[in-house]
């Protein structure tokens, strides 16, 4: 279907095939579900996988008009992340959801992600942070590829 553009320019929006697409790793019959081939590794590990999975697909499509489709994307993702540590802990997922949740600060306030730390001796500590990522409209983002 054709969709109304604006001043008659091109306009970056998210297909709904991309979306079906990228959840579908994370999907078994139709839910979200663990990867076993995660489950031998770290927390930090698998946070930090799911993580750089997701910023990657939102970063490319933040100045789509229609970004907010990716929540989808991002309910998958973390309800599948979230039940990979369970499975790793032997554990229940919101028992996961509450020891691993945090509030950081970006420039758009504050936002709840997930993250794990890996503390080093004499260094800054290691972070690997799932979330946190507005997902409105950003005319003139700049790609950011750090973690």
């Amino acid at each position: 279907r054709g969709r109304r553009t604006v001043n008659g320019k091109i306009q970056l929006r998210v297909p709904k095939d991309v979306i079906k697409a990228k959840c579908a790793p994370f999907l078994r019959r139709g839910k979200p579900a663990h990867l076993p081939q995660l489950m031998s590794c770290t927390p930090f590990d698998i946070i930090s996988t799911y993580g750089a999975q997701y910023r990657g697909v939102v970063q490319y499509y933040l100045p789509a008009g229609d970004v907010y489709r990716l929540d989808r994307l991002k309910g998958v993702m973390l309800t599948s992340m979230l039940k990979t540590l369970a499975a790793r802990h032997r554990s229940r997922v919101t028992a996961m959801a509450n020891k691993y949740k945090t509030v950081i600060r970006t420039p758009s306030g504050p936002r709840r992600c997930f993250e794990a730390k890996v503390e080093r001796e004499g260094r800054k500590p290691l972070i690997a942070r799932f979330g946190g990522i507005p997902l409105t409209r950003q005319r003139k983002e700049v790609i950011n590829d750090l973690p």
